[in-house]
C-alpha cells in the first residue's frame, strides 16, 4: 500500500466512533452531524497511528483526485525529514495512477527544515503544489470517499483528529480545501534565488514568507534577502510585499 509523500504511514485505522453533545449544534448543521455520528459516519481517532491509518486507506482508495492541505504540525515535521528520494517514490506511486495529487503548504512550514527540498522532490514527481495562509488544519480528502482532517498541531499523540465520510460534512470539507488551493501561489518552478528575476524569492514572499524563512530556505543571510527584497519591490514598483506579489502575479512572474 503506497504512503503519503513519504512517510510511514501505518496503524489500523480503527478510530471510535464520536461521542459529543451536538444538541447546541442545531441551525448549523447539527442535525447533519447527528445523522452522520448515529450512523458512525464521523469517527474520532484515538492516536497518531490511527491517524496514519486512515490517511493510508484513503490513499490506496483513491481513483481520481487528492487533495492535501498541511499546516505546520509535528506530524508535518516527521513528513519533512524523509529524504528527497523517498518522497519522489511515494508521489510517483499516486501519480502513476493517473489521480491528481494537489498539496496546500501553509506558509508557515517553509520555516522548517528541508521545506523547500521536500516540496521541489515532490513537484517533480508530478505533485501540484501551491502555497496558502494559516491553514487551519492538515486535511486530506481522497475523491468522494472520505477526509481524515488532522488535529496533530493541537495534540501531538493525534487523539481528537476525525475520519468523515458523511457525504454532506465531506462536500463542505472539500469546498474548503479548494478554496484553500485556488488562494495558494504557486511555486517557482526553479529554487535558485540568483536568478535575474527572483522568482522564487518572490514567490516567497507573495506567500506571506518573512525574511528569516526566506533567508532559510534559500541559504541567503537575512541582510541579503532583505536586499534583494528591495530590489523586487522597486522593480514591481510596490510599496508593500502584497502589493509585490499581486504586480508578479499580473505579470506572470509567478
Amino acid at each position: 500500500m503506497p504512503d503519503l509523500g513519504g512517510v510511514a504511514e501505518g496503524g489500523n485505522g480503527n478510530g471510535t466512533a464520536v461521542a459529543l453533545d451536538v444538541d447546541h449544534l442545531d441551525g448549523l448543521g447539527g442535525d447533519v452531524l447527528r445523522q452522520a455520528l448515529d450512523g458512525a459516519r464521523v469517527r474520532v481517532l484515538d492516536c497518531l497511528p490511527d491517524v496514519e491509518g486512515a490517511i493510508q486507506w484513503l490513499v490506496a482508495a483513491a481513483r481520481r483526485d487528492i487533495m492535501i492541505v498541511r499546516d505546520p504540525s509535528p506530524r508535518t515535521r516527521h513528513f519533512l525529514a524523509f529524504d528527497d528520494d523517498r518522497h519522489r517514490s511515494a508521489t510517483r506511486a499516486i501519480t502513476r495512477r493517473a489521480i491528481r495529487l494537489r498539496t496546500a503548504y501553509d506558509a508557515r512550514v517553509l520555516a522548517l527544515p528541508r521545506a523547500l527540498s521536500v516540496m521541489t522532490a515532490r513537484r517533480d514527481a508530478g505533485e501540484e503544489s501551491r502555497v496558502v495562509s494559516n491553514a487551519p488544519a492538515s486535511l486530506f480528502i481522497a475523491d468522494d470517499l472520505g477526509a481524515v482532517v488532522d488535529f496533530t498541531s493541537i495534540d501531538s499523540s493525534g487523539a481528537g483528529s476525525i475520519v468523515v465520510e458523511e457525504p454532506r460534512i465531506l462536500a463542505a470539507l472539500t469546498q474548503l480545501a479548494e478554496k484553500e488551493w485556488s488562494s495558494g501561489i504557486e511555486v517557482a518552478g526553479h529554487a535558485n534565488p540568483l536568478e535575474s528575476d527572483g522568482a522564487y524569492v518572490l514567490t516567497l514572499l507573495a506567500a506571506g514568507a518573512n525574511d528569516a524563512t526566506i533567508a532559510t530556505q534559500t541559504g541567503l543571510s537575512q541582510r541579503t534577502v532583505e536586499r534583494r527584497i528591495q530590489a523586487l519591490l522597486q522593480r514591481c514598483g510596490a510599496t508593500t510585499r502584497f502589493q509585490a506579489g499581486v504586480v508578479a502575479a499580473q505579470r506572470g512572474w509567478i
